[in-house]
């Protein structure tokens, strides 16, 4: 869907970090990750999501486009004008 419209996909989950790692630490390199990009896309149920909501807040505060309701087969993205 993202990168059928021609932009990139950068998603958090996969930041390079071992799963283990501490929540803080994750947070810190999603929201490096996030600021680098254009839009946020957030699946269906992201409210659940303590990291989704702060990248959410970020996201606006910084002026950012939003994908919202992807479907839930998709993974929390971040979007990149390629």
């Amino acid at each position: 869907m993202i990168t059928s419209a021609g932009h990139e996909a950068v998603n958090p989950m996969k930041n390079g970090l071992p799963v283990e790692v501490d929540w803080k630490v994750h947070m810190k390199r999603d929201i490096a990750l996030l600021i680098e990009c254009d839009a946020i896309a957030t699946m269906r149920g992201w409210e659940g999501s303590r990291g989704a909501r702060l990248e959410v807040e970020i996201a606006k505060g910084l002026g950012m486009g939003w994908i919202m309701n992807l479907p839930m087969a998709l993974s929390p993205t971040f979007v990149s004008e390629r």
